[in-house]
């Protein structure tokens, strides 16, 4: 054999007894690329080479162990949705997408900004006028999303 040339050896493949093996069951799987000689650590999201000792390795080092400690304090943590609620009510909501349908048939998609900062002030008293937040952004994605698909299911 020339000198320098490097002698390819044989490669493991990655075995499903493995997922029922105790020191690996939790963490491993197929790699998802569907490369058949790697194995993927479901914890550090990586792909590893498959060798048994090198996987056992793996599980008892520090970056898996702290994936999981970082994970299980995500699941413990309150979601941003249940701390800030929007207070949008079912009225604000109808109304929004009435003044959406109307642009969408008779007028300017730009003149929507202008409408909404102007309707609060035609009745301060109003609180219902005082919460619409619907701008050119907003009405496009609701014409587009919610009047869009209902006209393409009523066709």
């Amino acid at each position: 054999m020339p000198k320098g040339e490097k002698v390819s050896g044989y490669s493991q493949k990655y075995t499903t007894k493995w997922e029922r093996d105790d020191e690996l069951k939790d963490w491993i799987g197929p790699d998802p690329s569907g490369k058949i000689d790697q194995a993927y650590c479901k914890y550090c999201r990586t792909s590893l080479k498959c060798h048994r000792k090198g996987l056992i390795d793996h599980s008892k080092t520090n970056k898996p162990q702290n994936c999981v400690l970082k994970e299980k304090s995500a699941l413990k943590t309150k979601k941003l949705y249940s701390t800030f609620k929007p207070i949008v009510t079912e009225k604000t909501k109808i109304a929004e997408l009435k003044i959406a349908a109307f642009i969408a048939e008779h007028c300017f998609l730009k003149t929507i900004d202008h409408m909404i900062d102007m309707l609060p002030q035609l009745d301060p008293l109003s609180d219902n006028l005082s919460k619409f937040k619907l701008h050119r952004t907003k009405c496009t994605i609701l014409i587009k999303n919610v009047i869009g698909m209902y006209a393409a299911r009523a066709n």
